[in-house]
């Protein structure tokens, strides 16, 4: 199974001319961290989409060794049938989801069928604010948050997988969602043991 990092967004919500996957958090960059999931899943090969409007991201990818596809850029749902229509079916993880597990993607990857799979969280178990434009019904009628992992087929039909880690919802649109995933990073860095301390020094 290929995973595609969509990593070609115009970033406009972040009120000024930058490229998110880019963008620090922690010690990686966003694009790093999507990376660092996505080769620690069971995903076969790894697939770097960006487009003419992120242009430091393609030669950061290439740095780095990663495999990239330039898509056309011109709207988000063209560039996901774009790459279907070279490729075939594939994971799609978008790079601004910077909490995603290896985890996740494996359980994506274990439902795959022949119908395209969209990864949600049921809203209320959700208890930070999520953009509007975010939050969907399924067909119990229940509103869930779409997190940006999917599987992509020629399908015209959809199933909703349903996931339990709230983080993976947090998505990185505005200046102010990146200071809140901050939060969450500094956050963990305190809970993490100290590391330990030879009381003698070595030879």
């Amino acid at each position: 199974m290929i995973a595609v990092i969509m990593a070609g967004g115009k970033s406009t919500r972040m009120g000024k001319r930058i490229e998110k996957p880019i963008l620090r958090l922690g010690k990686e960059t966003l694009l790093d961290r999507s990376v660092k999931a996505v080769k620690g899943s069971r995903a076969a090969d790894l697939i770097v989409a960006t487009t003419p409007s992120t242009p430091k991201t393609t030669k950061l990818a290439i740095k780095r060794g990663y495999a990239v596809l330039e898509a056309p850029g011109i709207d988000y749902h063209d560039d996901v049938y774009f790459l279907l229509d070279r490729i075939g079916p594939y994971i799609s993880l978008n790079v601004d989801i910077p909490f995603i597990t290896p985890a996740a993607i494996d359980q994506l990857i274990s439902k795959s069928k022949k119908e395209s799979i969209a990864c949600v969280l049921p809203r209320e178990k959700v208890s930070y604010p999520i953009d509007d434009d975010s939050v969907g019904k399924g067909r119990d009628g229940k509103p869930y948050v779409w997190i940006g992992l999917n599987y992509v087929t020629p399908s015209k039909e959809t199933d909703l997988l349903v996931m339990e880690d709230e983080r993976l919802a947090i998505n990185i649109n505005t200046p102010l969602d990146l200071a809140f995933a901050w939060s969450i990073v500094r956050s963990e860095r305190k809970k993490r043991p100290a590391s330990r301390r030879f009381p003698f020094k070595r030879s």
